[in-house]
C-alpha cells in the first residue's frame, strides 16, 4: 500500500501511483475516496500542487505540477470494490 500526501497535509491510502513515461501524467489507482472526493482534493491546485507518495520499504517520490484532472473513473488496471482511477496530467502551458 502506498500512501499519497498531499500539500496541504492530507493522507490517501493508494494501491497504486504511478507517471507515465511518455507523457506528463499521474495516476492514483484508491478504494479509500470516492469519486465526488476525488474532485475536491484534486480539483484544488494548491492541494495538489505538490504530492508526495511513501510506501514502506521504498523509495519516497514527490511529483510536482499535476493540478489538471483529467478524468475519475472506475479503476481499469486494478479492480475491486469502489475502486477509483483519477487520473491527474499538468495544465497546458499554452491554456
Amino acid at each position: 500500500m502506498q500512501i499519497l500526501t498531499t500539500n496541504k497535509g492530507r493522507t490517501i491510502e493508494c494501491d497504486l501511483v504511478v507517471r507515465g513515461r511518455q507523457y506528463a501524467v499521474l495516476h492514483i489507482y484508491t478504494h479509500t475516496i470516492t469519486p465526488v472526493e476525488a474532485y475536491q482534493i484534486f480539483g484544488d491546485p494548491d492541494e495538489a500542487k505538490k504530492l508526495i507518495v511513501t510506501e514502506e520499504g521504498q523509495e519516497t517520490k514527490t511529483y510536482t505540477g499535476f493540478t489538471e484532472i483529467y478524468s475519475v473513473q472506475k479503476g481499469g488496471l486494478i479492480t475491486g470494490p469502489n475502486e477509483i482511477l483519477i487520473w491527474l496530467q499538468r495544465p497546458d502551458p499554452d491554456e
